[in-house]
């Protein structure tokens, strides 16, 4: 049955404001880790940014109703993906630095595409236009750093494949994702999962702090931007499962990618005089220019080679005039 207008006007305008929301709060959340970071210098070992992800995963996932039993390993199945992509990416930045990582991490962008292509319904494929604007999207993101690529030794090429293929699962995270919260919905809801994901991970969070921490005491300020990080990550995390349900893990993915050239642009803002690396640059500038105009081209309505529709009907397109989702 088809929705009433204000109904497809209501449903747009949550699109809209769960993107907002998702972009700020993921820009929010690496600048307060900066933050932390260059103020309180907390030991790496203990992966200390994991605890809030996934207490902030909690958080949102109060508010979802009970997790059958039966749909709680669906939920497993995604934090195993989340873990394997945090555990490998993480042992990938210890081995090639920041400045590399960032650029190794950029391919998660076309593996989710590729990966949709294997496993997820024809309308839930990218378009040929799509495809083309991830890729531009891609190589917006490596403009910055390419002549570090060039420099590259057997540790830092051994670091590079732990972060492929922490991507490849992070990849895999968003398309399972996408199936259990959009094609498949009757099973988990986008709050459920973040419970499930939050539980888990918090699980394991404390079994390595038992090992890893040593010490408990830093002053207020650190535990007022700890909790500002739960909050941002609550946001980001409940906004990622709503919009990966209904607007699909490549828009997502693709959403990431802008997310991320914001982050250079206000990291150059607040710690330029503090990092000289964090400083704005004539390539990240471009690679802004390069992005934005990626994410628009991916935005922009298109048909597929056989004809269909751009997008599951029960999706809501970014823009144009293919926002008008179908509900059964």
């Amino acid at each position: 049955m088809a929705m009433l207008p204000d109904s497809r006007g209501s449903l747009h305008g949550r699109v809209i404001v769960w993107v907002v929301f998702f972009v700020l709060s993921g820009i929010a959340s690496p600048m307060m880790v900066m933050q932390v970071t260059y103020s309180y210098s907390p030991p790496s070992k203990t992966l200390w940014m994991l605890y809030p992800l996934y207490l902030g995963n909690i958080l949102a996932g109060c508010f979802a109703p009970r997790v059958e039993r039966s749909h709680w390993f669906d939920g497993s199945r995604l934090f195993g993906f989340d873990f394997c992509g945090q555990a490998l990416c993480n042992l990938g930045l210890v081995a090639v630095g920041p400045p590399l990582y960032a650029i190794f991490y950029k391919s998660v962008t076309v593996f989710t595409g590729l990966i949709s292509v294997c496993c997820l319904p024809p309308a839930s494929r990218p378009t040929r236009l799509q495809w083309l604007a991830m890729l531009i999207i891609t190589a917006g993101l490596c403009m910055q750093g390419v002549e570090s690529l060039m420099t590259l030794g057997r540790q830092q090429l051994v670091g590079a494949l732990l972060v492929v293929l922490g991507c490849v699962f992070y990849a895999s995270g968003a398309v399972a994702s996408e199936f259990y919260l959009g094609v498949r919905r009757e099973s988990l809801s986008p709050l459920q999962a973040a419970w499930v994901i939050g539980v888990e991970g918090s699980a394991i969070c404390i079994v390595w702090a038992l090992f890893t921490v040593r010490e408990f005491y830093y002053p207020f300020g650190f535990w007022m931007l700890f909790a500002a990080l739960v909050l941002s990550n609550a946001c980001h995390q409940a906004t990622w499962f709503l919009l990966v349900g209904r607007i699909g893990a490549c828009a997502t993915a693709v959403l990431k990618a802008f997310q991320s050239v914001c982050l250079f642009l206000s990291a150059g803002a607040l710690f330029c005089s503090r990092d000289k690396l964090e400083c704005l640059t004539f390539e990240k500038l471009t690679s802004f220019v390069v992005v934005s105009i990626g994410v628009l081209l991916y935005a922009y309505p298109s048909q597929r080679v056989d004809g269909s529709a751009q997008q599951n009907q029960e999706r809501a397109p970014l823009i144009g005039p293919g926002a008008k989702p179908v509900v059964r």
